[in-house]
């Protein structure tokens, strides 16, 4: 970088300089980029959007003062997108899309990513993953109810098995059909069918991923009043995070996986950019090997995140009875 260095004289000598150590850190929420120069002396910096001025003091109280101009970077301020306008989270950065189809939605993934999960579940030792993922039902699936109609046998069945409690069986069955048509998984045991040596967190389900045991939670990050926050975001992944470890750690061996997929329905692609952030700060014996997976569902599919009315799901039920008689 060019540098001016003004003499008592006031001659002016262009010289090339070369800075001893350069830092630059990238964070995107909030989302601040900040970049951390240190010269060979005491610096300080004020950032501008396109322009930081560095002035630094030589032992010799040499005067000198350094311009540097950067370029536009791709991360922006998250809030400087409406929420309900944005299509993409920021976290795939204009990456080639691939998409999964099913006679009832279609599943969308960085090219990247393909294969992701399974290279996870099957290496020796792994390591903590994050990826998003886009479900969209297909058009004729508006509701509930057209949703189970539509599932497999084998979703079904975590429907129809009672569970824990909650109003998360849908979420379940919708979780498995998505990881069953991305990455080829086959359901293992459900929910109650899963046993521990003691009272602890559960699992929802477990799957065999290429021949290996794979427990996957499901939960939903939503907010039914007001704005889903960085706060709610560290909250979410700190209480199922915990939740996940408990539940590997006290399984009984016959029932035992090898690791853990928390699977998380989001509402807009804000909501996955803030769990990415969240997730990054957290300490790693939390994340320890457990794969994080986002998926955006449209907002307009508000069934899936505050569940059903049990007259809607007897309706279900009285459909299929009919359809199969």
């Amino acid at each position: 970088r060019p540098m001016i260095i003004r003499r008592n004289n006031n001659e002016n000598i262009a010289q090339q300089h070369n800075a001893s150590e350069t830092e630059t850190t990238t964070t995107t929420t909030a989302f601040v980029v900040m970049e951390k120069t240190t010269t060979g002396t005491t610096t300080t910096a004020t950032t501008n959007d396109t322009e930081r001025r560095l002035v630094a003091t030589t032992k010799n109280d040499i005067e000198t003062t350094t311009t540097t101009t950067t370029t536009a970077t791709r991360f922006v301020p998250l809030m400087a997108f409406d929420d309900f306008e944005r299509v993409e989270p920021l976290v795939w950065c204009g990456a080639e899309l691939t998409q999964t189809l099913s006679g009832a939605f279609t599943v969308t993934a960085p090219r990247f990513d393909d294969g992701r999960l399974q290279m996870w579940a099957t290496q020796r030792v792994a390591r903590p993953q994050f990826m998003v993922t886009h479900f969209a039902p297909a058009r004729s699936v508006t509701t509930a109810v057209q949703m189970e109609a539509r599932l497999t046998r084998t979703a079904r069945r975590l429907v129809d098995t009672p569970n824990a409690g909650g109003n998360s069986a849908l979420s379940e069955a919708v979780s498995y059909e998505l990881l069953h048509c991305a990455t080829g998984a086959q359901l293992d045991r459900a929910e109650m069918e899963i046993a521990y040596w003691c009272m602890s967190k559960i699992t929802d389900y477990s799957v065999r991923v290429c021949g290996v045991s794979v427990g996957v939670s499901v939960t939903r990050a939503c907010k039914f009043r007001g704005r889903f926050t960085l706060d709610d975001a560290e909250y979410l992944l700190r209480k199922k995070l915990y939740g996940v470890n408990e539940s590997s750690a006290h399984v009984i061996t016959p029932h035992q996986w090898r690791r853990q997929v928390l699977h998380i329905f989001v509402q807009r692609p804000a909501i996955a950019d803030q769990l990415a952030f969240a997730y990054a700060r957290l300490p790693l014996e939390l994340r320890a090997d457990t794969l994080v997976m986002c998926t955006v569902v449209p907002r307009q599919h508000r069934w899936l995140f505050f569940g059903d009315k049990k007259s809607d799901r007897d309706q279900v039920k009285t459909t299929l009875y009919i359809a199969t008689n």
